[in-house]
């Protein structure tokens, strides 16, 4: 599945055109088609998902692109992405979008990118801006939730993950939905390791595979 992403200027709006734009992937049938799956979990209230891989970076936040402009662009919703990748595929979400800040109702201010009610976030600025703030990362993500419908979360692979639990465990246990994007046909094997292994540290997620031809 390719997820390659071309920006252009859509005319026919009254928002200021420079800073309208949609996002146009090739092959957007087939991703749309993965993408209804999440939609059908977001109507039974699930509304963090996240995406991860064992080593594929770049295909893992090309299948979440997708999903996040189908929820954006076919159903209207307004859209986060979290990533801690900001110079991969969702640079070219930066270069075209305007630097805003979210304030909540007790005053912080969280940074991020916003480009037509899509906001791309840095994992690691919110993880240090709790430590900072000395809160915990849930009331960070509910100033976002004041600002957006649903949530993607670009976490790291899951060696990574495994490495840095005690890190990533509060990003991870803010989850509903955990996405596997993996190529070789091990489907059962990888399902039975990542369940198991959340599962004894507490973590209890929904989720499943996504195959990549």
């Amino acid at each position: 599945m390719s997820a390659a992403i071309e920006l252009y200027r859509n005319s026919e709006t009254l928002v200021k055109p420079k800073n309208k734009y949609r996002i146009q992937l090739k092959n957007q049938v087939e991703i749309f088609k993965y993408a209804k799956v999440f939609y059908k979990e977001f109507v039974k209230g699930i509304t963090h998902f996240g995406f991860s891989s064992i080593g594929y970076k770049s295909s893992q936040q090309r299948a979440l692109l997708g999903v996040a402009c189908y929820f954006r662009q076919v159903q209207g919703l307004k859209t986060g992405i979290i990533t801690d990748n900001l110079s991969g595929v969702f640079k070219v979400l930066i270069d075209k979008g305007l630097e805003v800040e979210l304030e909540s109702e007790k005053g912080l201010i969280i940074k991020c990118h916003q480009i037509d009610g899509m906001y791309v976030f840095d994992l690691e600025s919110l993880m240090n801006l709790a430590n900072e703030e000395n809160i915990s990362f849930g009331e960070i993500l509910e100033t976002i939730e004041n600002y957006t419908d649903v949530n993607f979360f670009d976490i790291p692979d899951l060696e990574t993950i495994k490495v840095y639990l005690s890190i990533f465990k509060p990003v991870l246990l803010k989850l509903h939905s955990l996405s596997i994007i993996y190529f070789e046909d091990n489907a059962n094997n990888l399902i039975e390791e990542v369940h198991n292994y959340f599962n004894q540290n507490g973590i209890d997620l929904r989720g499943g595979l996504m195959q990549l031809p």
